[in-house]
């Protein structure tokens, strides 16, 4: 993520950056998943990412990014040749 941002709404530069994401009844991070193979029965390769956001103090526009991207993408890449 860039140092210097903007909000891709209404070009404030009042950023928050790596807000953490939960769900309120839980206490848990908010996860993103690939599987590597979906069709299988049980193991299926599932990889993880956890989100975070940027929120915007100006006007509340909220981003999420996910972390973890290389194996998430492995992942995909996997399931995609597997079809």
């Amino acid at each position: 993520m860039s140092d210097f941002l903007f909000c891709a709404k209404c070009g404030s530069d009042r950023i928050i950056t790596d807000a953490k994401t939960s769900l309120k009844d839980y206490g848990g991070t908010i996860q993103v998943s690939v599987q590597a193979n979906p069709s299988a029965i049980m193991i299926k390769g599932t990889t993880h990412g956890i989100l975070r956001a940027r929120i915007c103090a100006t006007c509340g526009y909220v981003e999420l990014y996910a972390n973890n991207l290389d194996a998430l993408w492995h992942a995909h890449e996997q399931a995609q040749r597997d079809r």
